[in-house]
């Protein structure tokens, strides 16, 4: 049992209704040891990437079960036989497999045409009367702001438009897109936008919804950071969300004031609250505890597949159980708390838990629904586990529901380039930064806690 009530949550029986993720023993299905996902982020990450197509050629001359065209865990062990020593090094630079593997450079390494920012400040304070926006732009490698921004360019992804960014994520976001389309064949020769759409809703869980980047000017980099302002990576130009509407943040750091019916004021951390929910979703209806400590062990050491596969399971337990909320009975969502191994006076003080978090009341603010745009979100994602791949493993971004969850946001529809060289340069510079530019001033004080 769990410490805190009902039953522990350390069953991963389910992760063998997953394809290649049965926990067996051969060298498809084992699963990913932490020092394999270790490898696994270095290689994504690098500004070297795998041409999806030459790595699915790859993958079936070598007899790969889990032929995807992504680099996986079974495929990754493969390499490590086959080839002693092994190293990242070595597969990237070409040494390791020569033609066999093509490795795409042309993106470069996102550093804008003034050097590569190894020698330019990142972490200082923007000087007196300077933009914030152009100190951050010189972290880049660009003259200022205006070059920076003037070297955006279209981003697409499947054939949905996803506004400007950078060259870097552009080219980033084509391998996705090749990746996707090898691996829908529906999509093969299909360039009209709208058929496309309705391919990647069908197969992808996507309606084709999605941004780049925003607030991309002097005036709102200036502001303090958060909500849609600040040095983040999407006025970097190397960010894009997808699907925002349905892919919400789960834990932001601050509170909430809630009125009970008795007119009594109740503030509590939203992060406490829904790790609560999230914990009882998983204990009633399947899955394993997730909190922004799971998560980012999560994406550290297991595969994109892995990864998905506990999202998506937990997703799908929080939706019914905010159905539960919404339309049982009471009576049901007690015997629901107490079928999870709750003791009867605790299930039913958390019937009326149950009813805040998930069903609207009288002088009752919900938790999920209310807050933070969730009004349309009935998990935690949408992401299909080949969008996931598509973006993680292939175009080598970082997904903000896991990477960015440990004391920032869970925020499940973005993904952006902070693993990069360019993105932590970047990423330290927000951070260093956070506060308004009252131009000109030399000093920024704090301000609330969002990731860039």
């Amino acid at each position: 049992m769990d410490a805190r009530g009902g039953r522990a949550l350390t069953d991963a029986s389910y992760m063998s209704g997953y394809h290649h993720l049965a926990g067996g023993a051969s060298l498809s299905d084992a699963p990913t040891k932490p020092a394999e996902g270790e490898i696994l982020n270095k290689i994504r990450l690098d500004n070297r990437q795998i041409d999806p197509a030459s790595l699915r050629v790859l993958q079936n001359r070598l007899g790969i079960k889990n032929v995807t065209g992504a680099m996986n865990t079974e495929t990754l062990r493969k390499l490590m036989q086959d080839h002693h020593p092994f190293s990242v090094e070595a597969l990237l630079s070409g040494k390791m497999l020569g033609a066999d593997l093509t490795i795409l450079t042309r993106a470069g390494n996102g550093y804008g045409a003034h050097g590569d920012g190894h020698t330019l400040r990142d972490n200082s304070p923007v000087a007196e009367g300077e933009h914030k926006a152009d100190a951050m732009a010189r972290v880049a490698g660009f003259a200022d702001y205006a070059e920076m921004k003037a070297s955006f360019v279209t981003l697409e992804l499947f054939g949905q438009p996803l506004g400007r960014g950078l060259p870097f994520l552009a080219q980033r976001l084509k391998l996705a897109d090749a990746y996707l389309r090898q691996r829908i064949p529906e999509a093969d020769g299909v360039t009209d936008q709208k058929k496309l759409k309705a391919i990647a809703q069908e197969k992808l869980q996507w309606d084709g919804s999605g941004n780049g980047a925003y607030a991309d000017n002097l005036e709102d980099i200036a502001k303090a950071s958060g909500g849609r302002y600040g040095a983040h990576f999407h006025a970097s130009g190397l960010a894009i969300d997808i699907n925002p509407s349905k892919n919400p943040y789960v834990f932001v750091l601050g509170s909430m004031t809630t009125t009970d019916s008795k007119t009594k004021k109740i503030e509590r951390t939203i992060d406490g609250v829904l790790a609560d929910h999230l914990r009882y979703a998983a204990q009633i209806y399947g899955g394993e505890e997730v909190t922004p400590t799971t998560m980012m062990d999560w994406s550290k050491h297991l595969s994109s597949e892995e990864l998905a596969a506990k999202i998506d399971m937990v997703s799908h337990s929080l939706n019914l159980y905010l159905t539960l909320c919404e339309t049982g009975t009471d009576d049901e969502i007690k015997t629901r708390f107490r079928n999870a191994g709750y003791a009867p006076d605790k299930a039913t003080e958390l019937v009326i838990a149950a009813r805040k978090f998930g069903k609207k009341a009288p002088d009752t603010r919900r938790y999920w629904q209310d807050n933070l745009g969730r009004d349309r979100a009935t998990g935690l994602t949408t992401h299909s586990m080949d969008m996931i791949v598509a973006l993680r493993d292939v175009a080598g971004l970082s997904w903000g529901g896991t990477e960015m969850s440990e004391g920032s946001s869970g925020d499940f529809m973005h993904f952006d380039c902070r693993g990069t060289d360019v993105g932590k340069k970047l990423f330290a510079f927000a951070m260093h930064n956070r506060g308004a530019e009252r131009a000109p001033t030399p000093t920024h004080p704090d301000a609330t806690h969002r990731t860039p």
